[in-house]
């Protein structure tokens, strides 16, 4: 079985995962839009240690938060 192309259409984007999950476009966007601002301060602001520090809770967070989405879509009747 093929992969699809990298750049195809699908449901497992984070925006799509939100949106099933039940919250707005709207909220969607902001909440794509508030982990960009927080890496990019992250990025902008810290030096070498603290930036590895700081980029390791970001991904265990945003990891989080993925898993749970998953698993709420998953339990969520069609």
């Amino acid at each position: 079985r093929r992969a699809p192309p990298p750049f195809s259409a699908d449901g497992a984007h984070l925006d799509h995962l939100w949106l099933r999950a039940g919250l707005s476009q709207r909220r969607a966007v902001i909440i794509l839009y508030a982990l960009a601002a927080s890496f990019g301060f992250v990025a902008l602001q810290l030096h070498s240690f603290q930036k590895l520090v700081a980029l390791i809770i970001l991904f265990a967070t945003v990891s989080v938060l993925i898993a749970s989405l998953i698993r709420i879509n998953r339990n969520r009747p069609a």
